[in-house]
């Protein structure tokens, strides 16, 4: 991560606006301007296994300054706020409660309200998933996406529910897993279904292959 960082760093620092370069800081402003100080304690608990995640008593709260003042007052958090990294670990993975508390794919993260006071209705708890535009398909031959207008007015569906269920990614993964050998008939009705081409599917499915093949060779 800190080789990311500092990537990202040398990468914004080329940037410029306004004729002047960019400057990129470690953090937003001094320690008084941070809500948290627990980086130790949350890098112990995403260190832990599973079971040990969910049986740690790890905590944290926030650090007494003007910024949780404002927050206190703002949302009503609490002049003493103390949390459970467990109990946040659970909601993340939606083993909290019955009810969705929240969605994780490879693009977004979202995480719901406890309550249902929501600014439509309970189906706000579903992230709106890309799904595939099979009759522009038909009537174009070319593979796009819905637009997000077209998506919206769908209703909600099971579709909703599975993170990144319709992208390539996904479909392509699950095909290698139940079918690790593709024949050329499989290989253009899994493109279609992947809707990507045929050309990148077939070069994902040697890239896969001979991943495939170094794993087995290194064990």
């Amino acid at each position: 991560m800190e080789a990311v960082a500092e990537e990202l760093q040398h990468v914004i620092r080329n940037a410029s606006f306004g004729g002047k370069n960019i400057q990129c800081f470690r953090g937003v402003g001094a320690d008084q301007t941070f809500l948290f100080d627990d980086e130790n304690n949350l890098r112990n608990f995403l260190s832990l296994s599973e079971q040990r995640k969910m049986e740690s008593n790890l905590g944290y709260g926030v650090k007494k300054n003007k910024l949780s003042e404002i927050l206190h007052m703002t949302w009503g958090s609490g002049d003493n706020f103390i949390a459970k990294y467990a109990d946040d670990y659970a909601r993340l993975n939606n083993e909290f409660c019955d009810m969705t508390t929240a969605f994780s794919g490879k693009y977004l993260t979202a995480i719901f309200r406890s309550d249902d006071n929501w600014i439509s209705n309970n189906s706000s708890r579903a992230i709106i998933q890309p799904l595939p535009d099979y009759i522009r398909y038909i009537r174009t031959g070319r593979l796009h996406y819905m637009s997000y207008e077209m998506r919206k007015s769908l209703e909600c569906g099971v579709w909703d529910n599975r993170p990144d269920i319709f992208l390539p990614e996904t479909i392509l993964g699950l095909a290698f897993k139940v079918i690790p050998h593709l024949t050329a008939d499989i290989s253009n009705s899994l493109a279609l279904l992947s809707w990507i081409t045929k050309t990148e599917q077939e070069w994902v499915a040697k890239a896969k292959c001979h991943s495939s093949w170094q794993d087995c060779h290194l064990s």
